[in-house]
Formats: C-alpha cells, sequence, structure tokens
C-alpha cells in the first residue's frame, strides 16, 4: 500500500529542491543557487517560484510538517510574542528609599523571565584595606518589545506587508473576484446592483 502523495511530491525535482533549500533559512535567491538555478537569475527565479501556487502549497505543507514535528503551535509563538511585548521594567525592578533602582528577581515568574534576553552580574571590590568592600553591579536587557509587537501585529492583521501574497485554489463568482480585487486595492467594495 503506497501513502498519499503530498504537494512535495507533485513537484518537478529542481522545484522540490527548491523548497527543501528555501527551509534551511527562507532565503529565495540562495535556495535557487543551491538548487541549481543560476547565480545570474536566482533572485528572479525565486521570485516566480515563490508565487507558483504549487511551490506556495508545497512550502505550507512543509511549514506545517516542521511545527507538527516540533509540537509547536502558532498559539504557543504568539504566547511567547505577547511576554516579550508586554513586558515591564517596573516587573523586575523597584524604587528604593533613596530613589535608586532595585532589583529583586525572587518573585520572578516563569512568564515574566521570558522577556529577558540577558542578565550580566559584575563583582568587584571597591576601596582599599578595611575599607574595601564587595560591590555587585547587575545589568539586565529585555528582548526586543517593539519587534514582538510588530510581529504580532502583523500576526493579528494590523499591519499587513504588501509583499504577502496568497493564491485563490477554487474558482471566484465574479462578484467575489471584484470584491477580492477592491480589498487588495483598499478600494470600497462596489455598490450593489439593484434591478428595476
Amino acid at each position: 500500500m503506497s501513502r498519499e502523495k503530498t504537494p512535495i511530491d507533485l513537484l518537478p525535482p529542481k522545484r522540490r529542491r527548491f523548497v527543501s533549500e528555501y527551509l534551511i533559512d527562507l532565503n529565495g535567491k540562495q535556495a535557487a543557487i543551491r538548487a541549481g538555478y543560476s547565480d545570474r537569475t536566482a533572485a528572479s527565479q525565486a521570485s516566480d517560484l515563490l508565487n507558483y501556487p504549487n511551490v506556495q502549497d508545497a512550502l505550507s505543507f512543509a511549514m506545517k510538517q516542521i511545527a507538527d514535528k516540533a509540537q509547536l503551535t502558532a498559539q504557543m509563538v504568539i504566547d511567547e510574542l505577547r511576554k516579550i511585548g508586554f513586558a515591564n521594567m517596573q516587573d523586575f525592578m523597584s524604587a528604593g528609599a533613596d530613589g535608586d533602582p532595585v532589583l529583586d528577581f525572587s518573585r520572578l515568574t516563569r512568564e515574566q523571565a521570558a522577556a529577558l534576553q540577558e542578565v550580566t552580574v559584575d563583582s568587584y571590590m571597591d576601596g582599599r584595606g578595611d575599607d574595601a568592600r564587595e560591590v555587585k553591579r547587575v545589568k539586565f536587557k529585555l528582548a526586543d518589545k517593539r519587534a514582538a509587537l510588530v510581529d504580532l501585529a502583523k500576526h493579528l492583521g494590523v499591519i499587513v506587508e504588501r509583499s504577502q501574497v496568497t493564491h485563490i485554489t477554487q474558482a471566484a463568482t465574479p462578484e467575489e473576484a471584484e470584491q477580492a480585487y477592491a480589498l487588495m486595492c483598499a478600494l470600497p467594495p462596489p455598490a450593489p446592483e439593484t434591478v428595476q
């Protein structure tokens, strides 16, 4: 008994290789070169390939397979971006009696820790002899909040990149095609025709 063919199996060998190479680093030009396309035309070949519906289907299928294998869901990614995007410095420090910041990581939750990109502790002796005292300097850095918020906004459709391309796999009625075109062009949809 043979398994059902996947969208990847349905591609010609060179396109199949392009899909495989593209999944390595999501770099179309480099994927085209590694798949055997000419260095000189690799960028335009990659652009063309990424617009072919059968290549898009194969990439979608492969990316879902990768996510399934990693047991990764879109919700997990969104949750992590949310932790970074909505992290607040006050979760990690408070003001001391003198107004200076005081760090307290003792009650740090796993969710708050997810937003930390770096924590550095430097210990050194300040002064000499009997006056010497140990000083600890703690520096922490939160992950890029802006980038996380931009990624969330893109996912939620608040920000739409013009380069996003989708394809229709089933026939649309003329009215549906007109509405889709109006949406793409950010034009108001046509008024319905009235029969007199």
